[in-house]
């Protein structure tokens, strides 16, 4: 009998998001792109990140399926994760801890 990840307790990605996504590139150097897709292992850490491209309209239809396939070495659950598209001119920043340093 064939038991699913979420059944054996294996990450797999669970969330992902589409929208701006900031990030540290180094201690003092922060980063935000501004449409990007963000997967997330259920476990909180991230699977991919991967940066929409820039010349193509922000319009652009992101799929579960496309995302499957461009991240094929990443765990992937057998039902579908949550998907979140993000309002327009906000971001996430993925393991925030505090900018307050960067931003100085």
């Amino acid at each position: 009998r064939n038991r699913s990840m979420e059944q054996e307790g294996g990450r797999y990605v669970s969330k992902v998001w589409r929208g701006g996504v900031g990030h540290s590139l180094h201690l003092t150097e922060f980063q935000l792109i501004v449409d990007a897709v963000l997967g997330l292992y259920s476990d909180g850490t991230v699977a991919f990140l991967h940066t929409i491209n820039a010349e193509a309209k922000s319009t652009e239809q992101v799929s579960i399926e496309s995302l499957r396939a461009l991240f094929s070495d990443v765990q992937w659950s057998d039902t579908e994760p949550e998907f979140v598209n993000l309002p327009p001119r906000s971001f996430i920043v993925p393991g925030f801890v505090g900018m307050y340093g960067v931003m100085v």
